[in-house]
């Protein structure tokens, strides 16, 4: 469990019963059956991996946001966030292979790899 994931946890848990569902997601159901998945905030930017798209684009689920506290800066249901744009409000979001996410260590360095792909892609 990252401590991401541990601080949802904790907090989900003073909210009333969680279950913390091993590597599938969403990560954390309730006893209501209401799926919750615990992303990190670097500056602007949260980071999915691909694998982790795919399964939730299929439930509804509601991500917690945090960054250096014990309680969400915010949540939202994951169906909200606009691919097309890779934003959700103000804040980006990065879809990096799984695998690649393996590879990397740390999110500066999934987010370079991201915008590398991205000023490839771009005409000179």
């Amino acid at each position: 469990m990252t401590q991401t994931e541990r601080k949802a946890f904790n907090w989900l848990s003073r909210q009333g019963n969680v279950l913390l569902r091993g590597k599938t997601y969403p990560r954390f159901m309730t006893s209501e059956g209401k799926g919750f998945h615990a992303k990190r905030l670097y500056t602007h930017s949260i980071i999915f991996s691909d694998a982790e798209v795919e399964v939730l684009k299929e439930q509804e689920v509601t991500i917690l946001v945090f960054d250096g506290g014990d309680e969400p800066l915010f949540s939202f249901p994951f169906s909200e966030i606009d691919f097309s744009n890779r934003k959700w409000h103000h804040i980006d979001i990065h879809v990096i292979p799984w695998r690649d996410m393996l590879k990397q260590r740390g999110a500066t360095a999934a987010i370079a790899f991201e915008a590398s792909k991205a000023s490839k892609a771009r005409p000179k």
